[in-house]
């Protein structure tokens, strides 16, 4: 069953069904996500061939302590802040993003370019 406001009565603004389309909480329809689901894939296969390739031969250690964990939680961090933010790893991002303004001392802001993969990848190392 169906229920459906009277004829003639105001059921509420009505949006234009292109609208509704037209967005994804704030991106743009025209938006790729090809490219973020190849990166994504991309990533994927290259971490399951590693995990598989480190079982197999034996590198991987038997017990992973909450230390280890911390201590990688905080290598990510500083190696990800060092790549996305440094100058002197900007050398490194100059091909996906471009200068936008200094930031403090050691840092710089910039912004995503290109389109497709190449944005992609601005966006991740912005």
């Amino acid at each position: 069953m169906v229920l459906a406001a009277p004829e003639g009565a105001n059921a509420g603004p009505t949006i234009p069904r292109d609208a509704r389309r037209s967005t994804y909480r704030g991106i743009p329809a025209d938006a790729a996500f090809g490219p973020y689901a190849a990166l994504t894939a991309h990533f994927n296969a290259l971490l399951g061939a590693f995990l598989w390739w480190a079982n197999r031969s034996g590198r991987l250690p038997e017990r992973v302590t909450p230390s280890d964990v911390a201590l990688l939680g905080i290598a990510t961090y500083k190696a990800s802040r060092l790549l996305a933010k440094d100058k002197v790893t900007s050398v490194l991002r100059a091909p996906f993003a471009e200068f936008k303004e200094m930031g403090s001392e050691s840092e710089v802001n910039e912004e995503p370019r290109g389109q497709g993969l190449r944005l992609v990848i601005g966006e991740l190392v912005t």
